[in-house]
């Protein structure tokens, strides 16, 4: 008991709270004006939460609030423990034509259709004990909920993202034979003589004819 008095004494308390929300990433088949129908895959890596105070319960999801919850029914103290709760949220994959592949990222349940992954959500809870020494408290507690994954998938969309992925290929190895085979600037500058010496000859047999 001596041992958490001077633990909760010298405890240090940090407030910390924390919202990363990730870019959505475009991969399109192509970029070509005429090929607005061209299938585009939209990937969202996800929105990463963090809080480290449980007083702020109330701005995270209802999974890890329960889970909060359960944790004091079981005589959980948050006075002997540092809290980190995290969620990760938003996790999204979508396969959409061009046309429309922004008002799809920005407004997901109008284009149901499009959805391949959708709304992946872990939450974590870690507590760590401010007195490790003391038998009495578990030294560290995590909690975590992962979630149900649901894949629509369908022979169509694994072709479009077949069709994706070769075009990235197929483009790489182009920019790569471009850069093996393309001259250099000495070269060009040869060439250029040659062009310019062979029309000063032409010009002159010309000249000798007439």
């Amino acid at each position: 008991e001596e041992n958490l008095k001077t633990a909760l004494t010298a405890k240090m308390v940090m407030d910390l709270c924390l919202d990363l929300k990730s870019p959505v990433i475009f991969v399109p088949e192509s970029v070509e004006e005429s090929k607005g129908d061209s299938p585009v895959l939209v990937v969202q890596p996800g929105n990463l939460s963090m809080w480290s105070l449980r007083s702020h319960l109330a701005d995270t999801s209802q999974v890890l609030q329960d889970m909060v919850q359960s944790d004091q029914e079981q005589g959980h103290d948050d006075r002997y423990y540092n809290s980190l709760l995290l969620e990760l949220s938003e996790v999204r994959m979508l396969l959409c034509e061009r046309s429309y592949c922004h008002k799809a990222a920005q407004d997901v349940s109008a284009y149901p259709a499009s959805k391949m992954v959708d709304d992946i959500r872990i939450s974590i809870c870690m507590d760590n004990s401010i007195a490790p020494s003391n038998s009495a408290l578990t030294r560290t507690k995590i909690r975590v909920a992962l979630p149900e994954l649901s894949v629509n998938f369908s022979g169509l969309k694994y072709g479009a993202i077949m069709d994706i992925l070769a075009s990235i290929t197929a483009e790489d190895t182009t920019h790569q034979n471009d850069g093996r085979n393309s001259p250099s600037l000495q070269e060009r500058q040869e060439r250029a003589l040659e062009d310019g010496e062979r029309k000063r000859e032409k010009k002159e047999q010309k000249e000798k004819k007439e």
